[in-house]
């Protein structure tokens, strides 16, 4: 997981291009984790840029979502702010802005909902290790990978 700088197409910004890959084998099927009773968490690894500004800035975010028989409840933090909450469930993660992602130039109304991948750590696995997915909306881009507590 990560990202690439590309010049856009009137060659005068560099404009972020979020990537991930994971082996299919590893992946665990959403429809297996509807009861997961798990925590999930990362430091810099929700990967964010706004895509309104021709700054193009691209920042590591801290973010941790909890899920109690499959429904989420989270947060993607900016230094001690709230930007995001995360709810929904194992198969459809909710992306709610809070008042506080205009400060990092996400729109307060640019909810958005991603499937999320549970990747296991070895084929022979039954549990889910991490977590990874990707965000195009109106105005950020993020890609995030999570790790099991």
């Amino acid at each position: 997981m990560g990202y690439y700088l590309e010049k856009n197409q009137s060659k005068d910004i560099l404009q972020p291009h979020f990537v991930y890959s994971v082996k299919g084998d590893l992946i665990k099927p959403n429809q297996a984790l509807a009861d997961l009773n798990a925590k999930f968490k990362t430091e810099g690894g929700f990967i964010v840029n706004t895509t309104k500004t021709q700054e193009q800035i691209v920042r590591k975010l801290d973010a941790e979502v909890s899920f109690a028989h499959g429904k989420a409840d989270g947060t993607v933090i900016n230094e001690n702010d709230v930007v995001i909450k995360i709810g929904g469930n194992t198969e459809n993660l909710h992306f709610i802005p809070t008042p506080d992602a205009s400060t990092i130039g996400i729109d307060v109304g640019d909810k958005q909902i991603d499937t999320p991948i549970f990747v296991k750590e070895t084929a022979e696995s039954t549990e889910p290790s991490k977590m990874i997915g990707r965000i195009k909306a109106e105005s950020y881009n993020a890609v995030y990978s999570f790790d099991k507590e």
